[in-house]
C-alpha cells in the first residue's frame, strides 16, 4: 500500500510540474518587427511601364504592427516619418554602383513609396503575430537607352512603438 501511494504522489507531482510549466509564460519573441522578402515579381506593360508585386513576411513579438485611420496625431501626424509604416527605397545602378533615387512621375512631382498598413489585430494572451503582406509598385518608367538597366528595392517597416524592422533588399532587377 505504501508503495502505491508513493507512485501516486510522484505521478501527481510530475503532473503539477508539467501543469506549472505549461502555465508559465513562454519566452517572448522580440518586440522589434522582423521581415523577410518572400517574392518579387515584375509585371511588364509593354515598352513604357513596369510594375512590381512584392510579398514580405513579418513577425512581431508584441503584435503592434499597423496603424488605424485615427492614428494621425503625435508621432503619427502627417509630417512625421511615422505617419506611414511601410517604406520602400528605390535604387538604380549607374556604372558599377547602385544609388538611391527619389522616384519621380514628372520633372516636378516626386513620389515617396511609403504606405500605411492597417492594424493587424490578435486575440488571446499571446500578442505575437506572423504573416505576409502583399503590395505593388506601379508604373516605373524605363530609362532612356544607356542610362541604367538595373534597379533594386530596400523595404522596412515601423511598428506602433516606433521600432524599425530590419531592412530587406530585393534581388537586382534588370528592366526589360
Amino acid at each position: 500500500m505504501k508503495k502505491a501511494l508513493q507512485i501516486s504522489f510522484i505521478s501527481a507531482s510530475g503532473w503539477l510540474i508539467i501543469l506549472f510549466c505549461s502555465c508559465t509564460k513562454s519566452p517572448t519573441e522580440s518586440p522589434i518587427p522582423q521581415i523577410t522578402l518572400q517574392s518579387v515579381q515584375e509585371v511588364s506593360y509593354g515598352q513604357y511601364y513596369d510594375s512590381f508585386n512584392f510579398v514580405i513576411g513579418y513577425q512581431d513579438g508584441d503584435g503592434d504592427i499597423g496603424l488605424s485611420q485615427s492614428d494621425t496625431t503625435g508621432e503619427f501626424n502627417p509630417s512625421s516619418i511615422y505617419y506611414n509604416n511601410l517604406y520602400i527605397d528605390y535604387y538604380e545602378k549607374k556604372g558599377n554602383k547602385f544609388a538611391s533615387v527619389k522616384p519621380t512621375l514628372s520633372a516636378v512631382d516626386s513620389v515617396e513609396w511609403a504606405y500605411r498598413m492597417p492594424v493587424i489585430s490578435t486575440e488571446g494572451k499571446n500578442k505575437s503575430i506572423k504573416g505576409t503582406i502583399s503590395f505593388g509598385i506601379l508604373d516605373i518608367t524605363p530609362p532612356p537607352p544607356g542610362y541604367y538597366d538595373s534597379i533594386m528595392f530596400k523595404i522596412y517597416i515601423y511598428d506602433r512603438n516606433l521600432h524599425k524592422s530590419n531592412i530587406v533588399q530585393s534581388p537586382v532587377l534588370v528592366l526589360q
